[in-house]
């Protein structure tokens, strides 16, 4: 189990506790998803939060996220939605 859901509030925001690779009792993070209307399309946006939760760990996780969340969002999401690939 990576995560657990905290609050799912279709069709506006998803959030759920992030902790991959971790055993379950492990600090985790938290990551919030948005949808927002936005002329014919919707405004994704991904806050992911609790950094200092890692402890000493934290600043090096954040950095590997920012990057990771650039190439899944600026990429792969990106790809996806322009052939409306929802995989």
């Amino acid at each position: 189990m990576w995560g657990t859901i905290l609050a799912f509030e279709p069709p506006h925001r998803l959030v759920f506790d992030w902790h991959p690779g971790y055993e379950p009792g492990a600090p985790k993070t938290e990551i919030e998803v948005r949808f927002t209307p936005e002329g014919e399309g919707t405004r994704v946006e991904l806050e992911h939060r609790g950094w200092e939760r890692l402890a000493d760990r934290g600043p090096e996780a954040r950095l590997s996220y920012e990057e990771g969340w650039a190439y899944v969002f600026g990429r792969l999401y990106a790809e996806a939605a322009a052939t409306g690939d929802g995989t």
